[in-house]
């Protein structure tokens, strides 16, 4: 076919293939089979969004297997990797695998990365990314790095695991996350955070969400008592399929942070009772 002069310009060639690869990202391959020019445009679309080793199918998603993105790191260039990935989701990994792709996915603005507690050596490799979203144990990042640091100049949304240390200080958690200078959106399961909530809402002047991802903490904590049912900005809500919910995220922008933005909204304007906290599922 790329012996056929195409009947459109190509700027809008190029537009109308790009919008059905982003809207259909398992149909990329086959768009690559089209013409040499298609898979020039498209291929860098295959790998905007990647998550590895996913242990469960995701209808409709596409999925990587950690030695497929090695083997394709091998055969291309650096530059393009950092072009093309945004969004990375390492589901499980070898610390091999996982400091190959981020050696070279250094254009990373999103990435969830469970079990970063166990693993010192990818907190160098985390340093060099641009990231704006993280969903990921933090403790021992903060603990390494200040929170001054260039790794967190950009972060705007946070998702701190429940993977944490037993003997976890969560005062110098919340300290440490209320020094982030631009976070506006901050989650968390770890139930023992919830007593310092409010000293996170208090001092955290950029933050316009914080929920709480474990609603197992109503049964054990008094919210009213604790002061968080008053600020509009503390929910707390149950999310199902995370991995969905992260992907939604990266494509359109509609996940778990987006409907706390709507329902804190409607508390502000009072179109719900303001004291109401809870996100129904």
């Amino acid at each position: 076919m790329d012996l056929v002069s195409p009947v459109l310009p190509p700027e809008l060639e190029r537009l109308i293939f790009e919008i059905y690869a982003l809207a259909h990202p398992r149909s990329i391959p086959k768009l690559m089979l089209v013409a040499q020019r298609v898979k020039q445009w498209v291929e860098p679309l295959l790998y905007r969004t990647m998550v590895v080793e996913s242990d469960q199918p995701l209808a409709g998603l596409p999925t990587y297997a950690a030695n497929v993105v090695v083997s394709a790191i091998r055969d291309k260039p650096s530059s393009f990797f950092f072009v093309a990935v945004r969004n990375l989701c390492l589901f499980y990994w070898s610390t091999y695998d996982t400091q190959a792709i981020l050696a070279v996915c250094t254009g990373v603005e999103n990435l969830w990365l469970p079990g970063l507690e166990n693993n010192r050596k990818l907190i160098p490799l985390l340093a060099a990314l641009p990231i704006k979203q993280l969903y990921a144990s933090c403790y021992r990042i903060l603990r390494t790095l200040p929170p001054t640091h260039r790794v967190f100049s950009r972060l705007t949304r946070l998702e701190l695991e429940d993977l944490l240390p037993v003997s976890v200080d969560c005062s110098f958690l919340a300290g440490a996350v209320s020094l982030l200078p631009r976070l506006t959106h901050l989650s968390f399961n770890y139930s023992g955070l919830i007593l310092t909530c409010l000293r996170i809402l208090e001092s955290c002047a950029t933050l316009r969400v914080l929920v709480c991802l474990n609603p197992y903490v109503m049964r054990v904590y008094d919210l009213d008592e604790l002061g968080l049912t008053r600020d509009v900005r503390f929910v707390v809500m149950h999310v199902r399929g995370y991995v969905e919910d992260w992907y939604t995220g990266t494509q359109s922008g509609e996940d778990y942070w987006s409907r706390a933005e709507v329902f804190i909204a409607k508390r502000r304007t009072e179109e719900i009772d303001p004291l109401r906290f809870e996100i129904p599922e």
